[in-house]
């Protein structure tokens, strides 16, 4: 079934996302793909055609937001509209507050419902992004692809967090990194300008991911600086990111001295996130993001 796609502005990504407990790190990249159902493995197949057909389209942008971002995908609206399609409320009220530290000085904002009452989906009434805390690890569709999947299936997955208490650091790292696919950021190992690919052990990623060496560049390897064949908008890499993994001391040649080796996952937005948002939606008068004359002809399978 063919659809034409309306995009407003060259800005966004398409990413895939790391699962199960390990969100950030090596073993979850392999968890979510080795181990999950066969209908998280369709969503997983889906963003990795997506990824091809709309690096083939899109055209490069002018490179100044020190940050990692895929040119066919931002939203167009300055609400998107998010509903929950499972978990309690509690743990729905804790997603929305973290997720609506991304609009910060933006033009586009998290609408979650009421206050104190988080949407529920309908699928009648499809939302924009729809939430499972359901089984199959932690991952995201990007940007505006989300529009494009059956309004019954979720297009975020936060396994497991919607239980009872505060989350811990890595747990609101965890949804921080998913909303920003959401909104369009890419992984900043990727980056063109991160020099991650020149760090990695590749033998090791090779034997621990256990697939196919061209699976595991896809996943691991900077993209082409070529902007008419990746769409990105980069400049200097951004070590304190949200958006970069926590990979293992084994997944480099040189830790110590590596500049994409960090312990611990970023537990919060950078500077850099943070302006590279307001880049992606500038705030503009009566809060609508800026717009642009771009318009990309999409084919999704359905």
């Amino acid at each position: 079934m063919k659809h034409t796609q309306r995009i407003s502005l060259v800005m966004a990504a398409l990413g895939l996302t790391a699962g199960g407990s390990f969100a950030h790190d090596l073993r979850g990249i392999v968890g979510e793909v080795n181990a999950t159902d066969a209908r998280t493995q369709q969503k997983i197949n889906e963003i990795a055609a997506y990824r091809k057909s709309m690096a083939q389209m899109v055209q490069s942008g002018n490179g100044q937001v020190e940050a990692v971002v895929r040119t066919a995908l931002r939203w167009n609206t300055p609400r998107i509209t998010v509903c929950f399609q499972d978990g309690t409320g509690d743990g729905q009220s804790r997603v929305a507050a973290v997720a609506r530290e991304w609009s910060q000085g933006t033009g586009v904002t998290f609408d979650f419902g009421a206050a104190g009452a988080p949407r529920l989906c309908d699928a009648t009434r499809p939302s924009d992004i729809r939430v499972s805390f359901g089984p199959g690890g932690f991952w995201s569709y990007v940007g505006t692809i989300a529009r494009e999947i059956p309004p019954d299936r979720p297009t975020l997955n936060l396994d497991g967090l919607s239980h009872p208490g505060d989350f811990t650091d890595y747990e609101r790292s965890v949804v921080l990194h998913e909303f920003g696919h959401a909104l369009g950021f890419e992984h900043e190992h990727q980056s063109p300008k991160s020099g991650c690919q020149e760090q990695f052990n590749w033998p090791y990623l090779y034997s621990s991911m256990g697939w196919e060496p061209e699976k595991v560049r896809f996943n691991m390897a900077r993209f082409d600086q070529s902007g008419a064949m990746n769409g990105l908008e980069s400049t200097a890499f951004d070590r304190a990111s949200v958006m970069l993994y926590s990979l293992s001391r084994e997944s480099f040649v040189q830790p110590a001295t590596a500049s994409c080796y960090v312990p611990q996952a970023n537990i919060k937005l950078s500077p850099v996130d943070l302006s590279a948002a307001r880049y992606l939606y500038p705030p503009m008068p009566g809060g609508a993001p800026a717009q642009s004359t771009l318009t990309l002809a999409a084919n999704p399978k359905r």
